[in-house]
């Protein structure tokens, strides 16, 4: 089974930089409790793109996306940045579900999974889940909102279509309220209660030891044995910038690694 996974960041931002490595790292090894044969990010915009040649580049504006090779993660940028200019404009975000719904499309895959950089799959029975799940537009929920949980799409072939039109739909749209939130917006086919899981880092220090996934998880911590971890010193000791997940998955210095480099928990 063809099984694209991916997300969507911005590389020109440090939190965009970090985001994606941190993302990279921690599901890599996951690949086969979640059948995962292809990897690709949308990069919402064109500056600071990254150089390691194990990542195959796209412009986004030069379609059509030529075939994803199993063995690379593939960016396709453009030049033009969308972002987010209100609570329910964020359109960089459907550029980002819309591109790889279409590659995902064109390309003939089975199935598309799309996990934003902040969300958490921690159970491996999850990710079996996911991995042994074939059809339908699905995810999980958010029991602080009562709402589904669209940093998490899982999109098998018969959706696809549905999908890529429901981001066309948004993108088209002059304004935008909470109806076209996309927890709301999207015709979710399948929506689970059953896994324990929430935006636990907007109102807990530490995760139930029970929880399958976890959204929500800001750049500077990191989930370890349950609980949120904040991220060594969030400041370089030498020259006081923000440290970043860098390329080789570490949290370091931007300016002064790699003499600053350090793991990701102290």
């Amino acid at each position: 089974m063809k099984t694209l996974f991916g997300c969507g960041t911005a590389m020109h931002t440090r939190r965009g930089q970090s985001a994606l490595w941190r993302w990279w790292f921690y599901y890599r090894p996951y690949k086969d409790l979640f059948g995962a044969t292809h990897y690709a990010f949308n990069n919402d915009g064109h500056d600071n793109l990254p150089t390691e040649n194990f990542i195959q580049k796209h412009p986004g504006e030069q379609q059509p996306i030529p075939p994803l090779a199993e063995d690379l993660l593939t960016m396709i940028y453009w030049q033009n940045t969308l972002g987010r200019s209100g609570l329910y404009a964020y359109p960089g975000f459907w550029r980002s579900v819309l591109v790889l719904a279409q590659i995902a499309k064109a390309q003939e895959f089975d199935r598309l999974i799309f996990v934003e950089w902040d969300f958490f799959i921690i159970s491996e029975t999850m990710m079996r889940e996911i991995g042994s799940t074939t059809t339908g537009l699905m995810t999980y929920w958010v029991p602080k909102y009562n709402l589904p949980e669209s940093a998490f799409i899982f999109c098998g072939r018969d959706q696809l279509e549905t999908l890529e039109q429901t981001c066309l739909h948004v993108l088209s749209l002059k304004q935008l309220g909470k109806e076209h939130g996309a927890e709301f917006i999207i015709p979710w086919t399948d929506v689970r209660k059953h896994r324990v899981g929430d935006r636990y880092p907007e109102h807990l220090q530490s995760i139930p030891l029970d929880a399958d996934y976890c959204a929500q998880v800001p750049i500077s911590k990191a989930i370890h044995k349950h609980e949120l971890i904040p991220l060594v010193s969030e400041k370089c000791l030498r020259c006081g910038t923000t440290l970043a997940f860098n390329r080789a998955g570490l949290l370091a210095c931007p300016v002064c690694s790699p003499t600053c480099e350090k793991t990701i928990l102290d």
